[in-house]
């Protein structure tokens, strides 16, 4: 009985603690970025990557903080699975829709101010009235950020190309590894902030994929001499983009209200 009524005790210091500290924010994303893929070729095959191709990337995530710590999730949306390479001055690039589910974990570093600006007006006879109305130019805390992305990688109808010059052929066959797999996503938000409330967001992703989607052999032949090579594309990419946090669930100021009726 001793040890129930214990832990009805810390069950509800908790449980005021989560309710103190705690909100929902659903954060729509947008950005673009650039991806890249690895080529398996010969020592004398010169084919090299092409980050020509830049793609858009655009979703939303629904964020759960409580105190420092954050968990997102949602989906997002962009064509960054893409095999992109070049050779003898052509370019190959074959890009596919990606749809993720992201989970991340995520964590708010110390608030940094910059720019204190103080008001000229004639001094207030409220201090504290008067201490707020000077304020910063410019607010934001660091969030880095770590998880992984669930993707699922639209079909695509595999085909060969075949071009054929004076003295020359090249042929390039593209193939579906997996429709869907998983890739690690590792980044970091300069979350701005307007009296001490969170506004736009600038984020900085790397997604390192880790299940191969898509390949291209390419078999380029001139005078009776053939060299091969493979390009094989994970979804790795690295993205910019900007994003703007709605709260829809702050469970303190729900308190606040409840404790005025």
């Amino acid at each position: 009985m001793k040890s129930k009524f214990l832990m009805f005790i810390l069950l509800s210091f908790l449980s005021k603690s989560i309710r103190a500290q705690t909100y929902f924010a659903l954060t729509p994303v947008l950005g673009i970025g650039t991806s890249f893929s690895k080529i398996k070729s010969d020592d004398s095959f010169s084919a090299k990557n092409n980050f020509a191709s830049v793609f858009t990337r655009y979703g939303f995530l629904l964020n759960f903080h409580k105190n420092k710590i954050g968990l997102s999730s949602g989906i997002t949306l962009s064509r960054s699975l893409n095999v992109n390479f070049s050779y003898k001055h052509n370019i190959f690039s074959n890009s596919i829709y990606v749809f993720a589910v992201p989970i991340l974990l995520s964590y708010d570093s110390k608030e940094f101010n910059l720019f204190y600006i103080k008001n000229n007006r004639p001094y207030m006879e409220d201090e504290e009235e008067n201490v707020k109305s000077n304020f910063f130019l410019m607010s934001f805390k660091l969030r880095p950020f770590a998880g992984i992305n669930i993707d699922f990688v639209d079909r695509m109808s595999e085909d060969t190309v075949i071009n054929k010059g004076y003295d020359y052929t090249e042929t390039l066959q593209y193939s579906i590894l997996n429709n869907n797999g998983l890739s690690s996503i590792f980044g970091f938000t300069v979350q701005f902030l307007q009296k001490g409330k969170e506004r736009l967001a600038l984020n900085f992703y790397f997604n390192q994929g880790l299940t191969k989607y898509l390949s291209a052999n390419y078999t380029y032949t001139e005078n009776n001499n053939t060299q091969t090579t493979s390009v094989v594309s994970k979804g790795s990419y690295i993205s910019i983009g900007l994003s703007y946090p709605i709260n829809i669930w702050d469970l303190e100021k729900r308190k606040v209200i409840k404790g005025k009726f």
